[in-house]
Order: C-alpha cells, then sequence, then structure tokens
C-alpha cells in the first residue's frame, strides 16, 4: 500500500472510531437514530478500508451502499430527527425509526443499481443534505443561546465543511486528485467527517447538559 493510500485508510479509521465509538454511546443514551446512523458511518468507513488497503471489492459495495444510504436519508431525515429529539423533544415511534433504518437500505441499494439516474445522484444526494445543513444551522443558534459559543462556531464550521465537501463527492472535482496525497476527495472526507460528526457529539452532549432539568439525576455521557 502506498502513502497516498495509507493517508485515505488513516481518515477512514479516524471515520470508524467517531462513529462506531460516539454512535454507541448515542444508543446507550436512548437516542436510537443518532446512534445508528454514526454507527452505518463507522461501518461505511470500516469497509472503505478494508477495500482501500487490501481490495475487497465486496468491501467496497457495501460501503457504496451504506454512503447512499446516509447521503439520502440517513443525515437528512435520520440525524435529523435524532438531533430534533433534543432540541424539540420530538421523538418518533419505534416502528417508524426501525422503518427508517431497515427501508432506506433497499431505497439506496435501488439508487446506486438504476443507471438512468447515476448522473443526477450527486445534485440528488446535495440537494437532500441541505435539509441537515439548515438544521445544524439551527442547532448551532441554539447552542449560542444557552452560551456555548464555542460549540455552535465549530458546528457552523463543520456544516461549512460538510457543504464542501458534499460538493466534492461527484459535484466539483479537486484538480489532480488522482494522484495528490492530501487534495484528494477521500483523505479530506475522511477526516473531515471524522472530525465533523465527532463535534456534533460533543455539542449534543453540550447542549443536553443546558436543556436537562435540574432534578435530573442522569446525565449526559462525555
Amino acid at each position: 500500500m502506498d502513502l497516498r493510500s495509507s493517508l485515505i485508510t488513516s481518515g477512514m479509521l479516524a471515520l470508524v472510531v467517531t462513529g462506531i465509538g460516539l454512535g454507541w454511546r448515542f444508543w446507550r443514551q436512548g437516542n436510537i437514530l443518532l446512534g445508528a446512523e454514526w454507527m452505518i458511518l463507522g461501518f461505511s468507513a470500516f469497509n472503505f478500508a478494508l477495500w482501500n488497503s487490501f481490495g475487497v471489492q465486496l468491501s467496497y459495495e457495501i460501503s457504496m451502499v451504506c454512503d447512499a444510504f446516509s447521503r439520502s436519508i440517513g443525515i437528512p431525515v435520520i440525524a435529523t430527527l435524532g438531533l430534533a429529539k433534543l432540541t424539540h423533544g420530538f421523538d418518533v415511534s419505534k416502528a417508524t425509526k426501525w422503518l427508517l433504518l431497515v427501508g432506506g437500505f433497499p431505497l439506496a441499494y435501488g439508487l446506486l443499481a438504476y443507471p438512468p439516474i447515476q448522473p443526477a445522484l450527486p445534485y440528488a444526494f446535495f440537494a437532500c443534505g441541505l435539509v441537515a445543513t439548515i438544521f445544524l444551522v439551527y442547532f448551532a443558534i441554539r447552542l449560542a443561546q444557552v452560551g456555548e459559543y464555542g460549540h455552535a462556531i465549530a458546528v457552523m464550521m463543520t456544516n461549512i465543511l460538510f457543504v464542501i465537501t458534499a460538493l466534492l463527492e461527484g459535484i466539483i472535482a479537486i484538480p489532480g486528485e488522482e494522484t495528490n496525497l492530501v487534495l484528494n476527495f477521500f483523505f479530506l472526507a475522511g477526516w473531515i467527517w471524522a472530525l465533523g460528526f465527532a463535534e456534533i457529539y460533543f455539542a449534543y452532549q453540550a447542549l443536553a447538559r443546558h436543556l436537562a432539568p435540574p432534578s435530573s439525576a442522569a446525565a449526559p455521557l462525555r
């Protein structure tokens, strides 16, 4: 494995740690939607790292389906609903949660398996992602309102980087990225997603501490 592949794998393994580790914490806290989506991100990154390092083709296919899941329904719908559980006290039924989580994979596979729509998919995924983009702006405002200015700024920066990453995934190409060690999509995306989704987790915990009832004995996990 050459240096470029090693750097790409490093970003993906960082996302594995963020996704699986922090996703499990979300799950333990009772936020099934955020927990599941974070773990799906980690599972996708793990499979991409296997393909990138060892050429396991099945792992590549799994990673692509997970990526399509996250871009079509995972981040725009599932993660947004998960954040809304904290900000609005809104929680969908258990049946709806599992319908979204299980039903989203056939949808993702179908999108990838239908050739005529492939050229439009990056634009469709980008449009879907705007839902989460708008909600993250609101999330940052809520953080600022309770005095968590550091997290508010970090979430806004994360949001901007997420938008840039989405544009780079099939809409805008980086010149020479096929050979560049750092300025290539997979290296940048791996580290941006790993750090960005970690920041959202810790910002969530910060806001949860402010919104928790004073008599609440259960503190969010750090």
